[in-house]
């Protein structure tokens, strides 16, 4: 998404550019959970191992965090990456820990790779999901599966010639943000918007 289009966006929602693309929403359970599970595989259940994660995440931000203890192995992790994606740079104190523990490793990049992808979900606050939404409401356009497909760059069986445009977005927002870093569901408000 060009930085035009995101103005444009902004506009429409009545916000400044910089709003749109904060950070404002929350991680999914799923992404949670296969980021944890992708720190068990490095043995990291034993609490040493896992407690010197904390303390590495703990020096990154600077802070102590409130990690429940009750739980334990992968429950402890999991506990661990939902608190560091509760918190402002909270994701990045883990990758930059995971960094530090495993440098180069298929565990730091596939945590990294998990940790950059943001949903618009996650963008944009719920207020301004429901706005464009409302926008999109029941606009249906011809061309919709093929404008979805180009904003996911794969096939989206939920996408039936008959949807509108608001179902195709309900569907997208979900969607991570692709090797371009845009998120699906912005890419296709750029596509449509013309057909408008």
């Amino acid at each position: 998404m060009t930085a035009d289009e995101i103005a444009v966006l902004a506009q429409v929602l009545g916000v400044s550019p910089s709003e749109l693309l904060a950070p404002h929403g929350t991680w999914d359970r799923e992404r949670i959970w296969d980021i944890a599970d992708a720190l068990a595989d490095t043995g990291l259940g034993d609490d040493h191992p896992s407690r010197l994660l904390l303390q590495l995440i703990e020096e990154q931000l600077g802070r102590q965090l409130s990690v429940s203890d009750h739980s334990i192995g992968g429950n402890w992790l999991t506990e661990i990456v939902r608190t560091c994606a509760g918190i402002q740079d909270g994701m990045a104190a883990l990758v930059s820990a995971i960094s530090i523990l495993w440098p180069r490793s298929n565990v730091y990049v596939r945590v990294r790779e998990l940790a950059e992808q943001q949903p618009v979900r996650g963008l944009l606050p719920a207020p301004h999901l429901q706005q464009v939404q409302a926008l999109l409401g029941d606009v249906a356009i011809p061309q919709l599966p093929a404008l979805a497909y180009r904003a996911v760059g794969r096939e989206m069986p939920s996408v039936r010639p008959a949807s509108t445009a608001g179902e195709a977005f309900s569907y997208l927002v979900d969607f991570p943000a692709g090797s371009d870093g845009v998120p699906p569901a912005l890419l296709f408000i750029a596509l449509v918007s013309p057909k408008l």
